[in-house]
């Protein structure tokens, strides 16, 4: 689906440009918040970009299917951090190294040294 989205984005220059302009103004808003910078009027500026994004069909189709596709690879991790935390039983304690194996050694190299 998001192909075919962004296949009909590409066959309209207009929908292009916009998807352009939309896609770096979104990296910019997503720089200014990773520096801890007041974003209040750029959020605003970016929602109504958004806006009016999402009346054209072609982008809001586009920007649908990307949104359905990044709901999916979350639900993906979520359900391998699961597994994993039901394989391990936990992530990690407290100092950061996963059970069993400390300082980035595993008991294969520790029975190694050892020898």
């Amino acid at each position: 689906a998001l192909d075919k989205a962004l296949t009909r984005v590409n066959e309209h220059e207009a929908a292009k440009v916009m998807l352009d302009d939309y896609r770096k103004r979104q990296e910019a808003l997503q720089k200014e918040i990773a520096a801890g910078k007041d974003v209040k009027e750029a959020m605003e500026d970016f929602q109504k970009l958004s806006q009016v994004v999402m009346v054209n069909p072609y982008l809001r189709d586009y920007v649908m299917a990307e949104m359905s596709l990044g709901a999916m690879v979350s639900e993906v991790y979520n359900v391998i951090g699961e597994a994993f935390r039901k394989i391990t039983g936990s992530v990690a304690d407290q100092t950061g190294d996963v059970e069993g194996v400390k300082d980035g050694a595993s008991g294969a190299a520790s029975e190694k040294d050892a020898n």
